[in-house]
Parts: C-alpha cells; sequence; structure tokens
C-alpha cells in the first residue's frame, strides 16, 4: 500500500471523484478538495460555491518508483467534472465540467480548452472506441476528435424539453457504430454509425449507467438499482429494485459487469446481479470505476484499489 507521505502532496485534503485507466502503467484520479479539511473554509456557516474548490488531475504512474510514481495538475475555477480516457488522435486523460469545459493531458500535451456550447448540463464523458464521448441532459452527443474539435450529435436527436424527465446520463458502446446513451425515464436510444434511432424500453425508472458487455449485451441501471439487459428493443429486468442509491459506474472486466455506488459492490454473471465476493478492504474503495489494457481500477472517498493478472491490491485508503 502507498504511504500517506508518498499521496499527501497530491491527494491530501481531496476527495475522488473519478478515476479512468490509460494503459496498464498509467492511471488517473479525479479528485475535489475537502472543504471540511482546508482551513481557508474553517468558520464559514455554509458550503463554499463548486467553483471555489480546487479540483485536480492526479497521474499515478505504476511502473515508476513510489517517488516518482504521482504528479497532478490543479484545475481552479472549475465547476464539477467527469472523466475518461480518449485514444484518439493522442491518449489523453480528458476531463470535462457541467457547463462544458474541457482539460486535456498526455502524450506530451496538457491545458484546458475550449468551451462546448452545450445544451443543457453535461453529465458524462467516455471512452467508445478510440473516442472520448460526451453526454448531457436535453439529449446532447458530442465526439472528441481532438483537441479544440467536437463533432456535435444533437442536432440528430429531438431535444429534450427542459421539463421532461429525459435527457442523457450515460454512454456506452461496442464501437463507433453500436452506441448507446441513457438516461431519464427509460430514455434508451441507439447508434447504428449513421442515425439515432429512440429504444422499447420496459421501464420509465430514471437511468443512471449504461455498458455495453463481452458477452453482446447491453446492461443499463439506475433507479433503486432496477438493472436491465438486452440490446436494440428487447430487455429484461435482472434483479428487485432494492438498492437505495443507483450505481454510479459499469465496466466489463474479465467475464462480467463490475458495478459500484459508494455503497458497495456488484457484478453482474450470468444474467445475474450480485454483491462481490470480495475483501472489505477492496469494498471501501468503492464508488467509480474504470478498466482497460487488463487493469480494473476501483477508486471513491475510501481510497483506491486495482485489479490485474496479480489479483486485487490496495492502492491507499483514505
Amino acid at each position: 500500500m502507498l504511504s500517506r507521505q508518498i499521496l499527501a502532496p497530491h491527494l491530501g485534503g481531496f476527495n475522488i471523484i473519478g478515476c479512468a485507466v490509460r494503459n496498464k502503467d498509467i492511471v488517473y484520479f479525479l479528485a475535489r478538495e475537502d472543504y471540511q479539511q482546508a482551513e481557508r473554509f474553517q468558520g464559514q456557516a455554509d458550503a463554499p460555491d463548486e467553483l471555489d474548490l480546487e479540483k485536480r488531475a492526479v497521474s499515478y504512474f505504476r511502473d515508476e518508483t513510489p517517488a516518482k510514481a504521482f504528479g497532478h495538475t490543479a484545475l481552479h475555477d472549475f465547476d464539477l467534472l467527469w472523466c475518461a480516457i480518449s485514444l484518439a488522435p493522442k491518449e489523453q486523460f480528458v476531463c470535462l465540467t457541467l457547463d462544458g469545459l474541457p482539460f486535456a493531458i498526455g502524450s506530451g500535451d496538457a491545458g484546458i480548452e475550449d468551451e462546448l456550447a452545450a445544451r443543457g448540463a453535461l453529465t458524462r464523458i467516455r471512452l467508445v472506441g478510440e473516442h472520448a464521448y460526451a453526454v448531457g441532459t436535453r439529449r446532447v452527443v458530442y465526439r472528441r476528435d481532438g483537441k479544440n474539435q467536437w463533432h456535435n450529435f444533437s442536432n440528430a436527436i429531438p431535444l429534450a424539453k427542459r421539463d421532461e424527465a429525459l435527457g442523457f446520463h450515460d454512454i456506452a458502446g461496442f464501437s463507433a457504430q453500436d452506441i448507446y446513451a441513457v438516461g431519464g425515464a427509460g430514455d434508451v436510444w441507439q447508434f447504428d454509425g449513421s442515425r439515432w434511432r429512440q429504444c422499447a424500453f420496459p421501464s420509465n425508472r430514471l437511468l443512471s449507467t449504461v455498458c455495453c458487455g463481452d458477452d453482446g449485451q447491453v446492461y443499463i441501471s439506475g433507479q433503486l438499482g432496477s438493472t436491465y439487459m438486452g440490446r436494440n428493443d428487447s430487455w429484461k429486468q435482472i434483479n428487485d429494485e432494492t438498492l437505495s442509491l443507483p450505481f454510479k459506474d459499469m465496466v466489463w472486466f474479465q467475464d462480467r459487469v463490475w458495478c459500484t455506488s459508494d455503497y458497495g459492490l456488484w457484478w453482474i454473471k450470468d444474467g445475474q446481479l450480485s454483491e462481490a465476493d470480495v475483501s472489505a478492504e477492496i469494498k471501501v474503495c468503492a464508488g467509480y470505476l474504470s478498466a482497460r489494457d487488463g487493469v480494473l481500477l476501483l477508486a471513491g472517498y475510501g481510497g483506491a484499489a486495482v485489479l490485474d493478472a496479480q489479483g486485487w491490491r490496495v492502492l491507499f485508503h483514505a
């Protein structure tokens, strides 16, 4: 486990609000200042404005010695952020705020990019194929093609009115020619490489996450942990609605879907959702997931852990 001395300059006084695996040797954490620990906010009656809280893009090089393994970039005047990896045109860690301000780092480049003129709030960014895709309320979809280059799919999807329980909260795909965007009250859309179509979906629960599995199935989850599997217009529910929080992340790794929220870690195998059979020291790291290049990364307020060919290993606890 990494020492507090190594971690403190980069994550001390910060909470993890996202993570991403670039490759087996490089992973990233998105961190947000914990105002309850910060001296400059002590004595304030109210929580500070989100823009006043520092955010950090924290890099961890797993193949380096502990003293050289970490680095970070401070992000000031940034709203809430989402993060993902983009592989094209270069490998980078990409962050995006609710109001569409991007930051990217990696492959010899780093910096804030031009703000997107998005309709509504952006709610997620994900790697699909080789590109990062962003989605948001009012059925927004963007694909990042390069620095300051975002392809806007939004005009190809009917605009969701502000007072409708529609709009996207997550996106996933088998490829750039087979993508699913989900959100709102059972609002599910599929892209076939040329057009978007709305899928028939058997629930009006608020949807939060989607994952395209290597088994050819699409997994969608939302309010009360209601979880479905299927494709196109054919779906079946695979669990009862007993969870107090929806999943924050779902990813495919090895032979199953992994699911997490602040309350724990689950998996879906052979169409069955169950609590993951991992130790308590791993579960305490629940919150966010990322998987790529043979590495599964679990990170949250409680710390971070990785699963690879050598098994589970705790990186650090909060």
